[in-house]
């Protein structure tokens, strides 16, 4: 059974270059443009998330430590992604798991995507 992941961010040629390139790799990827998908959470079940720290008019920093937070999604890597400057300690206080700073290569996603599933 394929590993699944949630990519949420709000720039559809990120979600589409994201997704095709993890597809590949054999991963089930649902994407989000707004983080609504990371709302309900237990309804979606995923083994990794890819997460934007700007997601319009929502915080992912702040999506990522409610996550953190609940029993139910607690165990699941996070990985933030941004372009902003402080990119590390935003993931530290959030609690993510790893992050990616914007632009970057998509064979060190993939490295830190096959990371932290194993980690998990």
């Amino acid at each position: 059974m394929s590993k699944k992941i949630v990519v949420a961010d709000d720039q559809n040629d990120i979600l589409w270059m994201v997704k095709s390139v993890l597809s590949k790799q054999g991963y089930e990827v649902k994407t989000d443009a707004t983080g609504s998908l990371l709302d309900e959470i237990d309804g979606v079940h995923p083994d990794l998330i890819i997460l934007d720290i700007n997601l319009g008019d929502r915080d992912g920093g702040e999506i990522c430590k409610k996550l953190k937070g609940q029993e139910i999604s607690k165990h699941i890597p996070v990985i933030l992604i941004s372009a902003i400057m402080d990119l590390s300690e935003i993931s530290k206080n959030c609690g993510a798991d790893d992050y990616l700073a914007k632009p970057f290569r998509l064979s060190d996603l993939v490295n830190k995507v096959q990371q932290n599933l194993i980690a998990a």
